[in-house]
């Protein structure tokens, strides 16, 4: 690893936490502010391309950017290696987004618009890979005091421009510009913070002698984001860009505790495990941390599930009263998300990515019926019957984790 500057467990901790807050609640904010001011559909207009664009980023390293965790000290022959590896596949799944997929989004919610969002999404794309490869450098290094500058400096930018689109009335075009300045800007202070000199190599073998554990996390990090997201494709597709932007932002409420709670650790958790060789201080670090997380968390949801009506009238406007059910929902499901969340770092610290493969396509095509006859049979938007898939799922995961 170049520059042996590494924090410690406890210093990355303060310095995570105060990202994930503090850029967070400044997320938070500029996002609440768009939603007072966009309509629903402008929400259902940009979900889809969304969608697609964080499909590639699941998509864009091949899960080896995670080699980086597993090895506890990762070679320089194949870091390079890897920086390379993840060059190429974004150019050729940006290339395949702007060209193959832009249409196909164009053409499954029946709004012309989506193609060409896409492809904006598309372009901004190719100037990622920085928010992956340096990113991960900076976590094994545990060096969150560089992202934490980098977050608050992407997050203000881009909340500024994106509120400040959406006054002057831009519509959807507000949360795309927004988008692409936080790709840019991020771009510009990964860049700038890492100070890259080692080169970038494309010996590829390099890479593929982690096959073993990286194609079976790629294919679980894959199917697992389309189970989740084959929920917002079926509303689009069945009950229109409204609907879709109703169920949206209940979503994002949903992943934003998730993000800040359960991130908040998982961020750290991660880097800091794997340098632990000692199974004992592994299961006590992950029960001492789901602990405190729990601790946080669930009184948290617990409040919004009973505040729910008041928080969508007041603060987002009564034109996103239809939230409130959904809101109810996720509120619930959030809690058992997170513990499962930190669950699956046990699978990658482990190289047990085969185990969680196999988990995952015997429990998640059950989400896929589920959302398939509530959406587009019933057409309901509101339906709950998915929780207790969520619940189990969850439930299970967290179980079967290896190290407990």
């Amino acid at each position: 690893m170049p520059n042996n500057s590494i924090s410690t467990p406890v210093n990355a901790f303060k310095w995570n936490v105060a990202d994930q807050f503090l850029s967070q609640a400044l997320g938070f904010a500029f996002n609440i502010i768009m939603v007072r001011l966009l309509l629903p559909a402008d929400f259902g207009l940009f979900a889809v391309p969304m969608v697609i664009f964080l499909l590639a980023r699941t998509l864009q390293d091949g899960a080896t950017t995670n080699i980086i965790f597993k090895e506890q000290t990762p070679s320089m022959p194949l870091l390079k290696s890897i920086y390379g590896f993840t060059t190429i596949l974004t150019i050729i799944i940006g290339v395949l987004m702007f060209t193959l997929v832009a249409p196909i989004a164009a053409w499954w919610t029946n709004l012309p618009e989506a193609d060409i969002i896409t492809k904006y999404l598309s372009i901004g794309f190719l100037f990622s890979i920085p928010m992956i490869f340096h990113e991960t450098i900076f976590k094994k290094r545990l060096d969150f005091k560089s992202l934490f500058v980098i977050s608050i400096f992407t997050t203000t930018l881009s909340g500024i421009i994106g509120v400040i689109l959406a006054y002057k009335g831009l519509g959807v075009w507000s949360l795309v510009i927004k988008q692409l300045a936080f790709i840019g800007s991020s771009f510009i202070a990964y860049t700038f913070k890492l100070k890259w000199k080692e080169g970038i190599s494309f010996n590829f073998q390099e890479v593929w002698k982690h096959k073993s554990f990286t194609i079976p996390l790629l294919a679980d990090q894959t199917f697992s984001y389309a189970v989740r997201n084959i929920d917002s494709l079926l509303v689009s597709r069945y009950l229109g860009g409204n609907a879709l932007g109703i169920y949206d932002r209940a979503y994002k409420f949903l992943t934003l505790p998730i993000q800040q709670v359960g991130g908040a650790f998982s961020r750290v958790m991660l880097p800091s495990m794997s340098n632990i060789q000692d199974k004992i201080r592994l299961q006590k670090m992950f029960l001492t941390i789901t602990g405190v997380v729990s601790l946080i968390l669930f009184p948290l949801m617990a409040g919004l599930f009973i505040l729910s009506d008041h928080f969508v009238l007041l603060i987002l406007t009564p034109k996103w009263s239809e939230l409130i059910p959904l809101l109810k929902v996720f509120a619930i499901l959030a809690c058992f998300q997170t513990i499962s969340t930190l669950a699956g770092n046990l699978f990658v610290i482990g190289g047990h990515t085969k185990e969680m493969l196999r988990f995952s396509l015997f429990t998640k095509p059950i989400y896929i019926l589920v959302f398939i006859v509530t959406t587009v049979y019933y057409r309901d938007l509101y339906s709950t019957s998915f929780i207790l898939c969520h619940l189990l799922h969850s439930v299970f995961f967290t179980t079967l984790a290896p190290g407990r």
